[in-house]
């Protein structure tokens, strides 16, 4: 039963008045954008002295008649026994089971367009986003144009897809598309373009205006789907995880989406296994893909031979960047078993690959293999390379593009820099500091923060002063801070002599493997380097371990051997 309320308010996204005429073609459409089963539409007929009590039962899929109860009495007194007695038939009717009202009774979005053809194709855009069909979702989304040009959520829809491919362009003149019929809508969907406003162009952080959306409208998922995913952003996992669940549940179209998030957050605490639970849901509820971060859970668990098998699976796409991002996973999970030529070899092709999907993934995944190349080839990395990689990042940020393209090459160009410190060319990396413009407009993001204050801290370290590397890092220690922060502070502490403060940072770096994996640091840039010295740390740990008598060896939570040095 759709309450009153309900119906004013759907009526309002079909862009009709609230006291519109209830005819059977405008309550077979509240019907089909509801869900609801069926519509009953009542009549009384006077015959001579009788009066007759009907209601039909339609189906507003087609608008057939299923079925039609009437009962009869003599005078208009009769009319309320006759009520009666259909409501009595009606119920025994509705009990029965039928093929014909379960049909087509998935509610549709609750979005504004007078269209419902233009919102079938938006409700079908939402299920092939959930199952990464984005060629197919693009194409829906376009088909709702074309019925409805001024369906404002289609435009969005179709910046959420170049915005995801890192499009910027398209994706910031469909954000402009749909602020143009902002006027049309509803509170709530204003708020929600004025979220993706401000996560596509302000150069703060979006969350406020997703956890506000989401405070506001606890059911309109996309509020704490998009909460939770930038308190994953900023290692806030715990605080992250019910804002996912709230968003993780059937009624959600996208449902898949949250349920990734949850499953991430678990992986990052140390939840391993309740993670591939998830993940295996969410794959479910994809379509049957395989996810990345099923791999990152099973390498999490030692099961590297099943990690690598399901990431082979998992193939570059023409058109879907993000199916490229499993390179990073193999890498990882490649020199996890000592396979550093095949790691080489994986960075290499993937790199070449990128070409095909745009400037900014090119950069990103030259990176990827000049650090892959720095962990696992004698050769090492490029200082050229390294340099040439920081100096157009850094000329990128410079110009005028979007606020956030400039934020990504910004933190690209700390990572090159980074790596040229972890490479030992200090004298480039001095260089690369000296040249690094300030650009407090882009300032905001959580990994900009952190990232700048950790090249500072690995700088001062090698020119010899680890009290001060220390001294940018610790302010950092609460909770949230990243993988390498604790990297470099085990580093800085060992170059002062204090083994037993480094051996506390590589206790938790032994215990956060699955951290190592999730943590986003520009699209997980860093996830190969983070996962290489959490294994380093645990395994330094398991030589300290070895080599003291039993009562003084430190007691962490290690992983087990196979994750240390398995056999290639």
């Amino acid at each position: 039963m759709l309450s009153e309320l309900q119906v004013q308010k759907t009526l309002g996204l079909m862009e009709l008045d609230a006291d519109q005429a209830m005819t059977a073609r405008v309550a077979s459409e509240v019907a089909i954008r509801d869900g609801a089963r069926a519509v009953l539409m009542a009549r009384v007929d006077e015959i001579g002295n009788r009066f007759r009590f009907t209601v039909e039962i339609i189906n507003p899929a087609d608008g057939r008649t299923l079925d039609s109860l009437y009962a009869e009495g003599r005078g208009v007194n009769s009319l309320l026994a006759s009520v009666d007695t259909v409501s009595g038939r009606l119920r025994t009717r509705l009990g029965e089971p039928s093929l014909a009202l379960a049909r087509d009774s998935e509610p549709l979005p609750e979005v504004t367009t007078s269209n419902l053809e233009a919102l079938r194709a938006y409700a079908l855009a939402l299920k092939a986003m959930a199952v990464r069909d984005y060629v197919l979702a693009e194409n829906l989304y376009r088909k709702a144009l074309e019925i409805d040009p001024d369906f404002a959520l289609a435009n969005m829809g179709l910046a959420r897809i170049y915005w995801s491919g890192l499009d910027e362009a398209p994706a910031l003149a469909q954000l402009d598309a749909a602020l143009s019929h902002r006027d049309r809508l509803p509170p709530r969907d204003q708020m929600y373009l004025e979220a993706w406003q401000h996560e596509l162009r302000s150069a703060a952080s979006p969350l406020p205006q997703w956890k506000l959306l989401a405070t506001m409208y606890p059911d309109y998922f996309a509020g704490p789907s998009n909460t939770s995913w930038y308190l994953i952003v900023e290692n806030r996992f715990e605080e992250a995880l019910p804002f996912a669940q709230a968003a993780a549940v059937p009624q959600d179209p996208m449902r898949a989406v949250p349920l990734d998030h949850v499953g991430r957050i678990q992986l990052a605490l140390g939840k391993a296994e309740q993670a591939l639970q998830t993940f295996r849901e969410a794959e479910s509820e994809g379509g049957g893909k395989p996810l990345r971060y099923s791999g990152n859970a099973l390498a999490v668990l030692g099961r590297l031979d099943e990690a690598q098998k399901l990431l082979e699976q998992i193939k570059p796409a023409p058109g879907n960047p993000s199916s490229l991002y499993a390179s990073m996973d193999r890498i990882s999970v490649a020199l996890s078993r000592s396979q550093r030529a095949q790691a080489v070899a994986e960075a290499e092709q993937a790199s070449q690959l990128s070409t095909q999907y745009g400037p900014d993934h090119v950069v990103q995944f030259k990176l990827l293999e000049q650090m892959t190349r720095m962990l696992a080839s004698d050769a090492g990395s490029s200082a050229a390379t390294l340099a040439s990689l920081r100096d157009e990042s850094v000329n990128y940020a410079r110009g005028t593009g979007n606020v956030r393209g400039r934020q990504n090459a910004l933190f690209r160009a700390l990572v090159a820099i980074h790596l040229a410190q972890r490479s030992g060319f200090t004298a480039s990396s001095r260089r690369g500091l000296d040249a690094l413009p300030r650009l407090s407009e882009l300032d905001g993001p959580f990994n900009l923060a952190w990232m700048r204050r950790l090249v500072n801290a690995t700088q001062a370290r090698l020119e010899g002063r680890p009290e001060e590397s220390v001294r940018l890092l610790a302010p950092l220690l609460d909770g949230t801070e990243a993988v390498q922060v604790r990297v470099e502070l085990a580093a800085a502490f060992d170059a002062m002599g204090d083994a037993r403060s480094a051996r506390i940072h590589r206790a938790w770096l032994s215990e956060n493997l699955g951290r190592a994996y999730v943590e986003f640091n520009g699209s997980q840039l860093l996830q190969p380097l983070n996962v290489s010295d959490v294994l380093e740390a645990a395994g330094k740990l398991r030589g300290e371990s070895a080599s003291l008598p039993r009562d003084q060896a430190p007691a962490p939570q290690l992983p087990t051997a196979s994750l240390i040095r398995p056999a290639s």
